[in-house]
C-alpha cells in the first residue's frame, strides 16, 4: 500500500486565483511562497503554494492517515489518494471542487519528492512477530548492513536499514506496537478491528526520497501502481538476502573432499560453533565465505542457527507479503478508493 508521500502538483486556475488572493491579503507573506494549514477527516496538513509557479506542495503526509484515520491497510494508487486530498485544500480557499477539477489533477499526477510503500506478512501470533524481528536484525548485522533498532520492553518495534541515507531506505516493524501506543480517542469507530487485525503482522516498509525516485523513473504518482509496488517491495528483499536463506548444517563427503586444507579446517571449527568473523579480518572471512554458499551453507550464520536462518526465508518470502486489504474493510468504510 501507499502510505506517507510528498508531491507537487499544478493548480486549477480557479485554486491559483483564490490562492493568490489569499497571500496578497496576508500581511506575513513574504516571498514567493505562501503556507496554509488544510483540514482534513482526520488532522490536517501544511500546504505550501509557489504563486509565480502557480504550484502546490503536500509536504510529508499520509493520505490514508487523513482521509481514514488509519495507514494499516488500503490502496496502492499514489495519485487518487493525494487528488484525495484537494477537495480540502479548494475547501480552505472557499473554492468548489468539480468531477473536472479531480479528472485535471489525476491526469497530471504529482512531481513526488517523497513515497513510502509497504506490504505485511502474516505471522502466526504477535510472539512470532516480535521473534521474527530479532532473526531479521541478526541477519543484517550479519551481513554487514547498517542497522538501526527501536527496542521496547516487549522486543523490538523497529528496524531501520539505511535509516539516514537521502536516497532510499527500508524499515521492518511491529504495527501493532505502534498502533496501541495511539490514543483511541479521536480514531476511526473500526480503529479495534484495525488494532486486532495488526496483531500478527510484521510490516515491511520501503522509504523513497525525490533523488532516487528521479533516478528511477518514478518521479510521477502516476507511475506507481500495486504490480510496480509489489514487484519494487519483492526485489528489495531479494537485495537484503532475507528470504532465500535455503541453508545447511554440514557439507557431504563428497564436497568436502574438494576443499583445501585451509578451508576445510575453517568448515570444522564452524560447525564445532566458533564464529568464524571473529577471527579473521572482513575481506578475508568474506573470501571464505563465498568458498561455502555455491553449497548453501553460511559461515556467516552461526552453526546453531542455521534453522534459524532457514525459518526466517520461509517467513518472510516475497509470495507471502500482502499489499492490499481484507475486503472486510472495505465494507467498513475504513479504505479510501
Amino acid at each position: 500500500m501507499i502510505d506517507t508521500t510528498d508531491g507537487i502538483i499544478q493548480m486549477r486556475p480557479t485554486l491559483l486565483q483564490a490562492v493568490t488572493a489569499a497571500k496578497a491579503s496576508n500581511a506575513k507573506a513574504k516571498g514567493k511562497e505562501f503556507w496554509a494549514r488544510v483540514q482534513t477527516p482526520y488532522g490536517g496538513f501544511k500546504a505550501t503554494f509557489d504563486v509565480a509557479a502557480g504550484t502546490m506542495r503536500t509536504g510529508p503526509v499520509s493520505p490514508m492517515s487523513l482521509l481514514k484515520g488509519h495507514n494499516l491497510v488500503g490502496t496502492n494508487n499514489a495519485t487518487a489518494l493525494m487528488v484525495g486530498l484537494m477537495p480540502f485544500v479548494h475547501q480552505k480557499f472557499d473554492v468548489p471542487f468539480t468531477k473536472a477539477d479531480r479528472q485535471f489533477y489525476m491526469q497530471q499526477g504529482f512531481e513526488l519528492e517523497r513515497l513510502d510503500i509497504n506490504g505485511a506478512f502474516p505471522l502466526s501470533s504477535q510472539a512470532e512477530v516480535v521473534e521474527t524481528l530479532q532473526h531479521i536484525r541478526e541477519r543484517l548485522l550479519i551481513d554487514g548492513f547498517a542497522v538501526t533498532v527501536h527496542e521496547e520492553l516487549t522486543g523490538i518495534e523497529t528496524i531501520y536499514v539505511g535509516k539516514q541515507q537521502d536516497g532510499a531506505a527500508d524499515k521492518f516493524y511491529n504495527k501493532h506496537l505502534e498502533m496501541i501506543r495511539k490514543p483511541i480517542k479521536g480514531k476511526p469507530s473500526y480503529w479495534r478491528q484495525l488494532l486486532q487485525f495488526a496483531q500478527n503482522l510484521l510490516r515491511y516498509e520501503r522509504v523513497y526520497r525525490g533523488k532516487e525516485l528521479r533516478r528511477m523513473g518514478k518521479a510521477n504518482s502516476n507511475d506507481w501502481s500495486l504490480s510496480v509496488v509489489r514487484q519494487e517491495l519483492s526485489d528489495r528483499l531479494q537485495q537484503l538476502g532475507l528470504s532465500h536463506l535455503n541453508l545447511v548444517a554440514g557439507l557431504p563427503a563428497s564436497v568436502l573432499a574438494t576443499l583445501s586444507q585451509q578451508n576445510k579446517a575453517i568448515y570444522s571449527a564452524w560447525a564445532s560453533g566458533t564464529i568464524i568473523q571473529d577471527h579473521w579480518p572482513r575481506l578475508t572471512f568474506n573470501r571464505y565465505r563465498k568458498v561455502f554458499l555455491p553449497h548453501g551453507l553460511d559461515i556467516a550464520w552461526p552453526h546453531s542457527q542455521v534453522n534459524t536462518a532457514v525459518t526466517l526465508a520461509n517467513r518472510i518470502q516475497p509470495s507471502k507479503l500482502k499489499t492490499g486489504y481484507p475486503k472486510q474493510f472495505a465494507s467498513l468504510g475504513a479504505i479510501y478508493r
